[in-house]
């Protein structure tokens, strides 16, 4: 367990700084380990995560379906941090793809959720990506 969060952290560490060939070769058997474990919270988080790997590669579809499978998990499990994220990973998507009301809504959407946990710092970061 320890393992599989540890490379969870580090995964997103590599995707901050855009390194998503790697953070790609890490999250899918991360994900599945959260999955049997039944921590759906890193479960979506994780996909979320996947996500976002994918939409740095330009595989827009993959990224969104990836991206709604997650946010579908975390919301089950009342994660709104990762939902937040994968709202925000959602509007970059939109954003990629040349849809910029989709975009507007979901970045809408994660600020909303970031403000509503007191994530003070990913709110902020939103609003600023979002403009």
């Amino acid at each position: 367990m320890s393992r599989a969060f540890a490379s969870l952290i580090l995964s997103f560490a590599l995707l901050e700084h855009g390194d998503y060939e790697e953070a790609l070769e890490r999250l899918p058997p991360t994900r599945v380990e959260f999955e049997e474990f039944a921590f759906p919270q890193w479960h979506g988080l994780a996909s979320v995560l996947i996500g976002e790997g994918l939409r740095l590669d330009r595989r827009l579809d993959e990224a969104c379906r990836a991206t709604q499978h997650g946010i579908e998990i975390a919301t089950r499990a009342r994660y709104w941090y990762a939902v937040a994220v994968g709202e925000r990973i959602a509007a970059r998507i939109a954003r990629d793809a040349g849809d910029a009301d989709m975009a507007v809504a979901a970045f809408d959407r994660a600020r909303g959720l970031f403000e509503r946990i007191g994530a003070r710092f990913e709110e902020a970061r939103t609003r600023n990506e979002a403009a």
